[in-house]
C-alpha cells in the first residue's frame, strides 16, 4: 500500500525535464572576417590533405583550377566541405561558377 502511494505521489509531482536550448545552426553571419578566416582554414586544410604545395600564401584571387590545382572532383569535395562547415547548401549553378576564392567568399557573405 505504501509503495503505491509513493509511486503515485512521484508521478504527480515529477516535473518534466526541460529540453536544452540547442541550435543546430552555426552563426558566422556577424562578420565577414569570420567567414573569410573560416574559408581560408577550410581551403588550407583541404590543400594540405591533398598534398598540394602552394607557391605563395592563400589570397582571394587564387584560381581553383590553376593556382590550387584542383580538378573537378577536388572542387566538388571542397564545396562539400564548405557546405558542411557553414551548414548550408550550395546549388550546382553557383558551385560551377566559382573560379576563385573571392567568388566563394562573396557567395558565403551573401548567404549569411
Amino acid at each position: 500500500m505504501f509503495r503505491q502511494i509513493a509511486r503515485l505521489s512521484t508521478q504527480q509531482f515529477r516535473q518534466p525535464l526541460t529540453r536544452l536550448a540547442y541550435t543546430p545552426a552555426r552563426f558566422y553571419a556577424t562578420k565577414q572576417e569570420l567567414v573569410s578566416d573560416k574559408l581560408n582554414d577550410i581551403v588550407k586544410t583541404f590543400v594540405e590533405e591533398k598534398g598540394i604545395k602552394l607557391p605563395t600564401a592563400l589570397n582571394d584571387n587564387m584560381k581553383l583550377n590553376e593556382d590550387l590545382k584542383l580538378d573537378s572532383l577536388d572542387k566538388v569535395e571542397l564545396i562539400v566541405a564548405i557546405e558542411e562547415e557553414f551548414e548550408l547548401e550550395i546549388n550546382d549553378e553557383a558551385s560551377d561558377s566559382f573560379e576563385n576564392l573571392s567568388q566563394i567568399k562573396t557567395f558565403l557573405n551573401e548567404k549569411s
